[in-house]
């Protein structure tokens, strides 16, 4: 079925019913010393900031090697279309803890907080009810300070620069007590969860665990300071398009004066992306490194096999594409990230995913792994089904909500569907898109002006509204397209 198909990179696990719960008192896990799995698994989430799909060695990256985080897709599944909702740090964060759509989390733009009442969904309140031991270590970011939150047993945030945190000596909130480092904040930040791990025994854990990298200003630890200095870069097919060409009221005058637009400080405007791409990818290394010793450190425990280990972020990000380097667009590399999950009672090896997973989807998914049921209000959906092959149906379309861009950009709707794209900005007027991505993947030619394409134009003009009424969106989102003036791009 469309959405549904499923690659094999090995061989299949063989799953028995005895496997997906483990009784206290079963055979040991590969990798590690013997000892009683049990019933709930632990869960090791890592979650880092503005990475992109295409940025491990598993997802083709042209000159980016990661041995570690690879060994995850190799032995777990991996989800070759996993998007975010919204595009922006806090917002995506919020939705992820919550399984909820912006405009629910009440997070629509950085520095904004969850409300942490019994009316959300929030993960870590839900795993701690039914047992786990909960530790949240690195960016919170969500709020402007970085005071421990409810239901987390343990806590290491970042507390510099509105949670932001810095990369190097960071300085850190430790269960509400502020606490000098020294080193790169990927190394302290993960030597913080090692040592946490290693007291781990009597009950099921949920670690989440949230690194700043890739955050701009990309900042490696000296070991990588060096690193892909020579390596070949080439520049997206889209480098050049015109920025009339994009939405929004004003085309270029709009989008030139944000100040997420990191390429506008060069003159060379080829030679600052090129740079760009390798200082960004100086910091994927260090993350790669410490899963490895994660991994490790769950072996040595006998605690890996039946430990979910997740691995995903909060955005993705422009390297170039359209002559832009920033995120909070609908484009596909500021939303695409990757996601990795590894679990061997319930999950087969090897796997690649094609249906349309969100991060709406992960605290359900994590949930479920946990035999903890989904509240209704979540708005996410599982992902196991779908990763075993077991899901007759699966959504072939979502809609992406950009509600208060940085940089007062207009705000943002779009829907994605498996073929098409349909885009509407608005300012003082509104603007509208339409993409083919199977014929156009660059999404360099908005075919929302052509008479051929009027008809799919309307059928995306429908499904907006009824995506709309589906998440309960506001009604400012709601405005019809009649104002809509296509022959403006």
């Amino acid at each position: 079925m469309t959405g549904l198909h499923r690659h094999m990179l090995a061989p299949l696990l063989v799953l028995g019913a005895s496997s997906v719960l483990a009784p206290a008192g079963g055979q040991p896990p590969a990798g590690g010393k013997s000892q009683a799995v049990p019933r709930q698994p632990n869960i090791v989430m890592i979650f880092t900031d503005d990475q992109r799909a295409d940025s491990l060695g598993c997802t083709a990256h042209p000159f980016v090697k990661t041995p570690n985080i690879d060994s995850l897709a190799r032995e777990g599944i991996r989800f070759d279309n996993m998007f975010v909702i919204t595009s922006l740090c806090c917002p995506s964060r919020a939705t992820v803890l919550s399984g909820l759509y912006t405009h629910l989390t009440g997070v629509s733009e950085n520095g904004q907080d969850l409300s942490y009442d019994a009316s959300t969904p929030y993960l870590p309140r839900l795993l701690k009810e039914a047992g786990y031991t909960t530790a949240f270590i690195g960016k919170y970011h969500m709020g402007k300070k970085a005071f421990p939150r409810p239901d987390f047993d343990y806590w290491a945030a970042m507390d510099q620069n509105g949670g932001r945190g810095k990369y190097i000596d960071p300085r850190l909130n430790i269960n509400g007590k502020v606490t000098a480092s020294v080193g790169h904040s990927t190394d302290v930040l993960s030597g913080l969860a090692l040592d946490w791990l290693k007291e781990r025994q009597d009950k099921p854990f949920f670690l989440l665990l949230s690194l700043r990298n890739l955050h701009f200003p990309w900042t490696p630890p000296p070991r990588h300071a060096g690193m892909y200095r020579d390596a070949p870069v080439e520049l997206p097919a889209s480098f050049n398009d015109s920025l009339d060409l994009l939405p929004g009221a004003g085309g270029e005058k709009q989008y030139t004066k944000l100040t997420g637009n990191l390429i506008n400080q060069f003159s060379d405007r080829k030679v600052g992306v090129t740079q760009f791409v390798r200082d960004y990818a100086r910091m994927v290394p260090s993350i790669d490194e410490n899963v490895g010793l994660l991994i490790q450190q769950l072996k040595k425990s006998g605690l890996y096999d039946n430990t979910v280990f997740l691995y995903s972020s909060d955005n993705g990000f422009l390297l170039g594409e359209h002559g832009l380097v920033r995120k909070g667009l609908f484009y596909e590399p500021s939303i695409r990230v990757p996601l990795l999950i590894r679990y061997p009672p319930r999950l087969p090896a090897g796997v690649r995913v094609d249906a349309q997973a969100l991060n709406l989807d992960l605290a359900p998914t994590l949930l479920d792994l946990a035999g903890v049921p989904r509240p209704m209000a979540m708005q996410g959906r599982s992902l196991i089904p779908v990763a075993r092959g077991e899901q007759d149906s699966w959504r072939q379309d979502w809609l992406f909500m950009e509600q208060y861009p940085e940089g007062g950009s207009p705000p943002l709707l779009a829907v994605r569907g498996e073929r098409w794209k349909y885009v509407r900005a608005w300012g003082e007027t509104v603007e509208e898109e339409l993409f083919d991505l199977a014929g156009d993947p660059g999404e360099r030619r908005n075919l929302a002006g052509e008479a051929a394409h009027g008809s799919r134009l309307e059928t995306m003009r429908r499904r907006m509204k009824e995506l709309l009424l589906e998440v309960k969106a506001p009604g400012e989102w709601m405005a019809g397209p009649a104002t809509a003036d296509p022959s403006s791009q």
